[in-house]
């Protein structure tokens, strides 16, 4: 082989493991598994959850700016947000705690940060959905109490 060859495919292969841990640095890891369902992981503010092994299958997760949303999703594809974990500068948070209407919970601070979670308020679903909805509702206090910053 000449050595151009050679350069070439190092070079290529330098280029794939670069493009490789750039996708995975970008990418949420919340599908490691616990002892008790999974771990999601929230790479940007550096803090975790552990999920009920319940769950699996039966939740998305949408991350947007300071939010990060855990949303059922039944096999009727309706959607709707469980919960949300919101991280605010502590100046907003004591704002926001005054205003009537507002029920987020705070979980932790730390350095000029809150973490606050918001549990929907509705069940928008009947029959066996509604029921399961209910039960996800209702470990919501379980999973917070997991919440750990790394």
């Amino acid at each position: 082989m000449s050595k151009k060859l050679i350069f070439i495919i190092i070079a290529l292969l330098i280029v794939v493991g670069v493009g490789y841990f750039v996708y995975q640095s970008s990418t949420p890891n919340y599908q490691q598994k616990s002892a008790s369902g999974e771990i999601y992981n929230n790479s940007v503010y550096s803090y975790s959850l552990n999920l009920p092994e319940s769950w699996k299958g039966k939740y998305l997760i949408e991350e947007r700016d300071n939010t990060t949303s855990f949303i059922y999703n039944p096999s009727s594809g309706i959607k709707h947000n469980l919960f949300s974990i919101v991280v605010y500068p502590d100046s907003q948070w004591q704002q926001l705690i005054g205003e009537p209407g507002f029920h987020g919970t705070e979980i932790i601070k730390k350095d000029d940060l809150v973490f606050v979670y918001v549990i929907s308020l509705d069940n928008p679903y009947t029959g066996n959905e509604g029921d399961e909805y209910q039960r996800m509702a209702g470990e919501i206090s379980s999973i917070i109490k997991t919440f750990e910053i790394k």
